[in-house]
Order: structure tokens, then C-alpha cells, then sequence
């Protein structure tokens, strides 16, 4: 990665959000301590295994691996299969869930709902159980392979 080249483009997007008219309406709303800034953020492994789902997270270790779903709120789960066939999974709830035609605001609680039995999630996480996953799986239906 180029860091001269990203930070050039980093402030010509933090201009031109500067320029917008929700920026000011925002800045409105804050106190003089405030400060609004663009960030890039460095994953050590991010992968869209399939269609709109993506994984964040480290490479799994040999045996099982703990990880988080962020569908409903975040879910934890431990699993000796590999990140692709999980995310082969997801993708198949997501897709039979999107075939139902549910309301926008309960498509993650019925894609949540339908893995709970594949995955055996449990839908309580407690911080040390956020520590031990290595990674996130998630869906944006905006991604492609």
C-alpha cells in the first residue's frame, strides 16, 4: 500500500465531506471539543468467502475456533469447520430468509434464528468470549465474489 497516495485521498475525502450539508448540520449539534474525522482501519484478515458475506478475523488454527456472527447483535459460536463452508452456510440461511420476504427490521433476528440450530450459537456473549474469537462473520448484500 501506497501511504503517500492513501493519505492524499484520505483528505480529499475528508474535504469533500466537509463540503456536504449534513457535515455542518452535525457540526451544529456538537460541542467546540469535538472533532469529526475519517479513519481507515487495518484488519490482519478480511475475506468475502461468498456472496455478501464477509469474514474479519485471523485464520483459523487446526481444531475448534470461536467465532462471532453479526447478524442479530453479536452471536458466538465454536466450530471445528472452516471459515468457507460456515460462510457457505450463512449464505444459504440469508438466501432462504430473503426468499420469505421478511420485514426489513427482522431479516438479521430470521437469519439469526435459522443458524442458531446449524451453527449452535448463543445469542449471550459475554466479553471473555469476545476475546476468545478470532473473527466476525457478517452479511452485506452490496458484495460480490
Amino acid at each position: 500500500m501506497n501511504q503517500k497516495k492513501v493519505d492524499q485521498k484520505m483528505n480529499a475525502l475528508q474535504k469533500a465531506m466537509e463540503k456536504l450539508p449534513e457535515f455542518d448540520a452535525l457540526m451544529e449539534l456538537l460541542t467546540p471539543n469535538h472533532e469529526l474525522s475519517l479513519s481507515l482501519e487495518e484488519h490482519p484478515h478480511c475475506q468475502i468467502l461468498t456472496e455478501n458475506v464477509k469474514y474479519v478475523g485471523c485464520t483459523p488454527k487446526k481444531g475448534a475456533n470461536a467465532y462471532l456472527l453479526n447478524f442479530c447483535g453479536l452471536e458466538y459460536f465454536r466450530t471445528v469447520r472452516s471459515p468457507e463452508s460456515i460462510a457457505l452456510e450463512i449464505q444459504k440461511v440469508v438466501e432462504e430468509v430473503a426468499a420469505s420476504n421478511p420485514k426489513d427490521d427482522m431479516f438479521g433476528f430470521h437469519v439469526s434464528s435459522k443458524l442458531h440450530d446449524i451453527l449452535q450459537h448463543t445469542d449471550e456473549v459475554y466479553p471473555h468470549m469476545r476475546n476468545e474469537a478470532i473473527g466476525t462473520f457478517s452479511h452485506h448484500p452490496k458484495l460480490t465474489v
